[in-house]
């Protein structure tokens, strides 16, 4: 009977490891595998960040995060690979970085909130911009490097 309990606990193992998690899209609950998100800013000008990303109380919306020219910041840590960003220019709207994931902001911030994350219905005082879309190769940390 032991032999039997070990090889189910053996599987039960294999089945919620932290591979097998990150197959699935399923985040691993240990504390190594969390993604530290770092944004380093080489574009000229001074910016605000905003990210779309997971953690264990679901998916959040947050921003604005500053990050001056030639600074770092890792202002959130994931535990996903996958996670949204968005920036602009401090003062211009209209200089911006993103990609084609259309997701709802709200400025001024700061904020944060909970969300639905194939939700882009924007609420009162918000405002749907495109973030780009990133996938870490593995738990750690990954930056997004700002150019001109």
């Amino acid at each position: 009977m032991l032999r039997f309990v070990s090889a189910a606990f053996l599987g039960l193992a294999l089945l919620t490891s932290p591979a097998s998690a990150q197959k699935e899209g399923i985040a691993p609950a240990t504390n190594a595998s969390t993604l530290s998100i770092e944004i380093c800013n080489s574009s000229g000008r001074n910016v605000f960040a905003a990210l779309v990303y997971r953690d264990s109380a679901g998916w959040h919306s947050a921003g604005w995060y500053r990050i001056d020219n030639g600074q770092c910041d890792t202002p959130v840590v994931s535990d996903n690979l996958i996670f949204y960003a968005f920036a602009e220019e401090v003062g211009n709207t209209d200089y911006t970085w993103g990609g084609d994931f259309p997701h709802c902001i709200t400025r001024p911030g700061p904020y944060d909130f909970m969300i639905d994350p194939v939700n882009t219905v924007c609420g009162k005082d918000q405002e749907l911009v495109d973030f780009a879309q990133w996938e870490a190769e593995s738990f750690g940390t990954f930056t997004w490097t700002l150019d001109p």
